[in-house]
């Protein structure tokens, strides 16, 4: 392909798992996080605002980086659900500077999913990446298992398919979007996995003589609008139910199959979600539209969360 972005070449990543890679992990993140906290900068040299946002784009697109990360002191760990919560919408062309960072946006969008596809060929599904040196990544769980992993990993595939779409004059986008193509054609099978793996692992839980499949009825799952130990969550279930949706939007997983693991199609499972969201609300559990009410940034993601979900 005669292109501006070159495509990485394979190197031979690997990924760790288990209690020595989580401790391991939080001594790199507690090293990172102090080295941010005294020896960051305070204060950067410009005064225009056009200097300052071609300094902050060249920054959070830098060429030098394996993933794309913003902010610190999370920028020592990759987050794969970020690409579903808070980087949606990394190829708008109303923020992309010229070609040159359309170009870096690009580049660092595949370099990013490539990654997080190759942690789910390895089967490591986790809510965070920390990377240990050269090639070497370790997978961890904050708190609990994550919901939305793959969701965001299917996101940044979206992204990259659909950059062709967008009203751009930039070549990048149609190169990143055959980039995203080739991406879905090889790892594939790996992500079919992963869903169908999600799929098995949904509980039934009895309610008043209602049986609901729940990600998260024997144990919380992690979701990106908090990380505290609670079950029967809205949120969790919708990002679970909207990876499903995804997943056969992209030709990943056939619904049948969902439908056979789950003993019911999409739009009853659904139905089930959104129903027994509600009767958590009645009983007293804290709902997504509580916790919205409390905390502007939960109000934006439920938000979105529900308008990706259709729920």
């Amino acid at each position: 392909m005669n292109s501006d972005i070159s495509l990485p070449s394979h190197r031979e990543n690997r990924f760790y798992q288990g209690a020595a890679a989580t401790f391991v992990a939080n001594a790199l993140q507690a090293v990172n996080f102090l080295g941010d906290r005294f020896l960051r900068p305070s204060h950067h040299p410009f005064t225009a605002i056009e200097d300052l946002y071609r300094h902050s784009m060249d920054s959070a697109f830098s060429v030098s980086e394996s993933f794309l990360v913003t902010g610190a002191p999370h920028a020592s760990a990759y987050y794969p659900r970020d690409f579903a919560w808070f980087y949606p919408d990394v190829l708008d062309p109303d923020t992309i500077m010229d070609s040159q960072d359309a170009v870096r946006r690009a580049r660092l969008l595949e370099k990013s999913v490539r990654l997080l596809l190759e942690a789910v060929r390895a089967d490591v599904v986790t809510t965070t990446i920390v990377p240990a040196g050269r090639t070497r990544y370790l997978g961890v769980n904050y708190f609990s298992r994550p919901s939305d992993t793959l969701l965001g990993i299917l996101a940044g595939l979206q992204q990259m398919i659909s950059a062709e779409e967008r009203a751009s004059s930039f070549l990048a986008m149609s190169q990143c979007a055959h980039a995203g193509r080739l991406l879905l054609a090889e790892y594939c099978g790996d992500l079919k996995r992963a869903i169908l793996q999600l799929a098995s692992e949904l509980e039934p839980f009895n309610d008043d003589g209602s049986t609901y499949l729940l990600c998260d009825a024997g144990a919380p799952r992690s979701a990106a609008t908090d990380t505290r130990a609670e079950r029967r969550r809205f949120v969790t279930n919708a990002c679970v139910y909207t990876t499903f949706v995804w997943g056969a939007q992209l030709g990943i997983v056939d619904e049948n199959e969902l439908k056979r693991l789950l003993g019911r199609d999409l739009a009853q499972y659904k139905r089930t979600c959104s129903a027994c969201s509600a009767r958590a609300a009645i009983s007293g559990i804290p709902s997504m539209a509580q916790r919205a009410r409390r905390c502007s940034r939960s109000r934006w993601i439920s938000s979105a969360c529900i308008a990706a979900s259709g729920i």
